[in-house]
């Protein structure tokens, strides 16, 4: 094995990107466009890694026939005012830029992104938290290779199965990355004069399309290297099948799909009066725990009532769901189906690499944007639906124009030397678990992390003991078991160093959960049931220091829009 271990890959760059979805491939995109030399790394394929070609069909874009206040509004709002506010407008102002770009390089390539209806005009719908916003319908597989072909065209290095696991530092500056090949055993050293960090977030391998590996490497990677973490203790849960790894909750619930408790009752509207079904994915996940935890489950999706025309479309645009309910037989349009809350970690919501509006992070030459990022247009949940997707998009173009910009200012690369010394320990490191001749496998952590985390006494509704003792074994997890991890060949010690990555995510989550005193989005404290913008409107940060964290809070500004209400109860625990 060591032998298949010793060739090391050097690439030499003005920018490398280390992620290649939606935000990776604008990013790329933008850099090249100014100017740049660029390479883009993904750990899969890039362009099929990663939750991007799985958004369900929904997607977020304003247009000019929209009102902007009334959007800016309702996205602060329903985000309980922890967005950026100057994000949001970004927001606004360039989703409508992007689709333009891709509609125009769609129809250059002959592929079909965005539904229109026999008049031409894009397809509507308000699926989750739309009040006054509308999502717009778009096939998310043709969108992915519309951005690869632009990334080919434009002349982007696409470096591809090699799994970045540390950045390198030189001067304090990023320099560069460590990357392994998990097929061939190569080492890849690359040196840039700005980092792009769009590699995702972390999903902690649970049930729900395109999760599988999406590990927390990026984040794990840039706290490692000193970056701020924004937010951790706000994360996403969608909703999905009790049995099938599947999805399109959102586009099943804008055409008419409901929700129904073990008793048979409609019971949303009872937690949301205005959006009922419809409501945000933090106030579904907490609902569902509670007509569990309570006795009324199981809950059901029936979406049995909608017309011919809107199953027509869900099987056009979900088309890898329905692979499965065809090998099932039924889906939630033919009878109710068991449904359950997911956790997604950071996966389209919530927290990530601290970012300012260039998404530049604390640390000099590193950028970071999509899920890596903290996704500043979101607040606290993702609603309304579709602008996980469109930050991924907005921030991923801004990201590479800003690390293109730099690249541009700097002379040369990092010292190569002090970037080396970085690269042979980040190598040593990674390596270890394939070198033991026994310990633990990878998938036992991963099954004893899900075991530990996916239960709603410990994800949804939490209690300071509880997030204690989260703390108390995961850190216990972290200094017991990853010294044992065996890896058996080369695929498993990419699992290997996944479930590092997982640990350390999850660990930053609970630590920034005890810095919270409130509850806000998916973040519910049995001691603080209150979302309380008098005293609690604040970011929470985390970073690494010599004694392993340092945690902090900071407030919220809100230069465009306030909290109305100082106290508030979440929609997800209020029954009425």
């Amino acid at each position: 094995m060591a032998s298949r271990m010793k060739d090391v890959v050097e690439t030499e760059t003005d920018v490398l990107v280390i992620g290649g979805g939606f935000a990776g491939m604008w990013a790329a995109i933008a850099a090249r466009e100014a100017g740049q030399r660029v390479v883009l790394v993904d750990k899969g394929m890039v362009a099929r890694s990663g939750p991007s070609s799985f958004i369900a069909g929904i997607l977020l874009i304003w247009t000019p026939e929209y009102n902007k206040d009334e959007w800016f509004e309702e996205i602060v709002v329903e985000g309980e005012y922890l967005a950026d506010q100057d994000w949001v407008k970004i927001y606004i102002d360039e989703s409508y830029e992007r689709y333009l770009q891709a509609d125009e390089w769609s129809r250059k390539y002959g592929k079909q992104i965005f539904e229109r209806d026999a008049n031409g005009n894009l397809v509507r719908r308000q699926a989750r938290s739309h009040i006054k916003t509308y999502c717009t319908i778009v096939q998310a597989r043709p969108y992915v290779d519309v951005l690869r072909r632009k990334c080919r065209e434009l002349g982007v290095n696409l470096v591809e199965r090699v799994m970045v696991n540390d950045l390198l530092l030189a001067d304090g500056k990023a320099g560069g990355a460590f990357g392994f090949n998990y097929r061939t055993g190569e080492s890849h050293l690359f040196r840039a004069k700005a980092v792009v960090m769009t590699a995702g977030a972390t999903a902690f391998k649970g049930i729900f399309l395109g999760m599988k590996n999406i590990t927390g490497d990026g984040v794990s990677a840039a706290f490692r290297a000193g970056a701020t973490l924004q937010n951790m203790e706000i994360f996403l849960s969608n909703t999905c099948s009790a049995d099938y790894d599947i999805h399109g909750m959102n586009l099943m619930v804008s055409i008419g799909g409901k929700f129904i408790n073990g008793l048979g009752e409609r019971f949303m509207h009872k937690y949301d009066p205005h959006l009922g079904d419809r409501a945000n994915l933090h106030h579904l996940a907490l609902a569902f725990s509670r007509e569990v935890m309570e006795g009324r489950g199981p809950i059901y999706l029936d979406a049995t009532a909608c017309s011919d025309a809107d199953r027509a479309l869900c099987r056009k645009i979900l088309p890898e769901t329905f692979k499965v309910y065809d090998q099932i037989g039924y889906s939630p349009l033919d009878r109710p189906m068991k449904w359950v809350p997911v956790p997604r970690g950071h996966v389209g919501n919530g927290g990530g690499i601290a970012i300012n509006t260039s998404c530049e992070t604390n640390i000099p030459g590193l950028f970071a944007a999509g899920d890596s990022a903290w996704k500043a247009n979101n607040g606290s949940g993702g609603a309304p639906a579709g602008k996980a997707a469109g930050f991924a998009i907005v921030s991923g173009h801004r990201c590479g124009r800003f690390a293109g910009e730099y690249a541009a200012g700097q002379a040369e690369a990092p010292a190569q030397s002090e970037v080396i010394d970085a690269f042979k320990q980040a190598r040593h490191t990674y390596v270890q678990p394939v070198l033991r001749t026994s310990g633990i496998d990878p998938d036992e952590v991963v099954r004893q992390l899900q075991d530990m985390l996916f239960k709603c006494e410990v994800f949804y509704i939490k209690s300071e003991k509880r997030i204690q003792d989260t703390i108390d074994r995961l850190s216990e997890m972290r200094a017991e078991l990853l010294p044992q991890l065996h890896a058996t060949d080369l695929h498993v010690l990419a699992k290997a160093n996944e479930v590092k990555n997982m640990l350390l995510v999850a660990e930053a989550l609970f630590r920034s959960a005890q810095v919270r005193k409130e509850s806000r989005g998916t973040h519910f404290v049995e001691e603080y049931p209150i979302t309380n913008n008098r005293d609690w409107l604040k970011h929470t940060f985390v970073q690494k220091d010599r004694d392993g964290w340092k945690l902090w809070a900071e407030d919220v500004p809100t230069p465009y829009i306030r909290p109305t209400e100082e106290f508030t109860t979440p929609a997800g625990i209020r029954r009425e």
